[in-house]
């Protein structure tokens, strides 16, 4: 008997410190909290990702106000506003090998302390389209070409950068001389509308048009009539330069 109290006791401890399998909520009780240092570790990972955007975003300007504030710290302050500057801090922004971003840093840092940003930009420009001078094989390290080879590759650059400044001009002169003449249009054909309204107001009957038309074709056009109408269309004009501003003041 004593012997099966001994065994009753054994299993009433087993059953107390087995953990249910079927029972998701119980088991829970029974695992582990997250450590203090687990905790810590997931906090500092969600804060690195929410900083990772911003820092992104900052990385040129700090490399640009780094690459000038060394020479003028006003043009560190307008960096972001100059095109040159941002051309450079694009360039440098693209390179993934820390090495190569370090070395075209430096080479950057000493060519601007001879260089105007719009030169180092135009000479990359260049470099960038055209590749190496002579033959034209690609430039892995641009800044560092340029080091040596600024004078050069400026003599080659300026020219093509001239002729695509006056195509440009070139265009927009088009562009704008055309816009100039379709408003010209405009207002010539809301000036005919107005013009041809008041002239029918005033003389509803289409002989006495006509004979306003034959009088301005007889006195101002010496009898010679132009082409199809023409003769209409300038004859309404001259009424109305003559006769417009009495009719709008009486209206």
């Amino acid at each position: 008997m004593e012997g099966v109290g001994v065994q009753q006791d054994s299993a009433a401890e087993l059953a107390q410190n087995e953990v249910p399998q079927n029972e998701g909520g119980d088991a829970a009780k029974h695992l582990p909290a997250p450590s203090i240092s687990g905790r810590s570790s997931l906090n500092l990972n969600k804060q690195l990702c929410q900083n990772e955007g911003e820092t992104r975003k900052t990385r040129k300007q700090e490399t640009l106000s780094l690459v000038v504030s060394q020479q003028n710290p006003e043009e560190a302050n307008n960096a972001a506003n100059d095109p040159d500057e941002s051309e450079l801090g694009n360039y440098l922004d693209s390179l993934t090998a820390p090495k190569k971003r370090l070395s075209e840093e430096h080479w950057l840092r000493e060519l601007r302390k001879s260089h105007p940003a719009s030169e180092v930009a135009l000479a990359l420009r260049h470099l960038r389209e055209h590749g190496a001078l002579g033959s034209g094989e690609t430039c892995h390290s641009p800044l560092r070409y340029l080091a040596t080879a600024m004078k050069d590759v400026l003599a080659a650059a300026h020219p093509l950068a001239e002729q695509r400044k006056r195509a440009q001009d070139d265009s927009e002169a088009i562009i704008r001389r055309e816009r100039e003449q379709a408003e010209r249009e405009a207002r010539d054909e809301a000036e005919w509308r107005e013009a041809e309204g008041a002239f029918v107001a005033a003389f509803p009957n289409e002989s006495v048009q006509a004979a306003q038309v034959e009088a301005f074709v007889g006195e101002q056009l010496h009898g010679i009539r132009p082409p199809g109408g023409v003769a209409r269309r300038l004859a309404v004009r001259h009424w109305w330069r003559a006769n417009g501003e009495r009719v709008e003041h009486a209206n």
